[in-house]
């Protein structure tokens, strides 16, 4: 993908983050999950900034704007998990980024996580 393409694809923003793929519980697959269909966008939103393989620091930055939208959501309007999909998302998001210290992410999807799990205990 080059950059004009990356460009597109995060332009589309939410359309393309619907369009993720991942690993869903099958019993789960038609349950709408909030907290699943945010992580599922960003981590699209990443890869497409993580396709792109050279930029100056304002492309960098215009390419960021919409991911930092949705760790804002994330770490400030942090939506609940409904299904065991949508905790186990936040949960392996959590892990993937905490080598990047993502911890205003970590913290609010560890904890939503916990809440649906222990909801269920």
């Amino acid at each position: 993908m080059n950059r004009r393409e990356a460009l597109r694809t995060l332009g589309a923003g939410a359309a393309a983050g619907a369009l993720a793929g991942g690993a869903v519980i099958a019993a789960e697959a038609s349950t709408h999950d909030p907290l699943l269909a945010l992580v599922e966008r960003t981590r699209s939103m990443l890869a497409a900034v993580d396709a792109i393989e050279d930029f100056t620091d304002d492309e960098l930055n215009a390419v960021m704007q919409p991911v930092n939208v949705l760790y804002d959501e994330i770490a400030y309007r942090t939506p609940v998990a409904t299904t065991t999909a949508g905790a186990l998302a936040a949960l392996r998001f959590a892990h993937d980024t905490m080598e990047h210290s993502c911890e205003i992410i970590n913290r609010p999807l560890v904890g939503a996580a916990l809440a649906y799990f222990e909801g269920r205990a």
